[in-house]
């Protein structure tokens, strides 16, 4: 899923006809937005290093 910054004008109508018609859509989209953004962030490897560390034993 892209940024609305990076729809094709065709996929931003497609993306605006959608939430028109679909509340349902629009808490989808928000949901993968954030998804997506937590996976594309900086600190996601040092994030999971760190609860490894601290939840499982021996793992350092």
């Amino acid at each position: 899923m892209k940024p609305t910054r990076r729809l094709t004008p065709t996929e931003n109508a497609k993306v605006i006809v959608l939430k028109r018609a679909s509340p349902s859509f629009v808490i989808l989209r928000k949901l993968a937005m954030r998804f997506r953004s937590i996976l594309r962030g900086k600190n996601l490897i040092s994030s999971m290093t760190g609860f490894m560390t601290r939840s499982i034993p021996g793992c350092a």
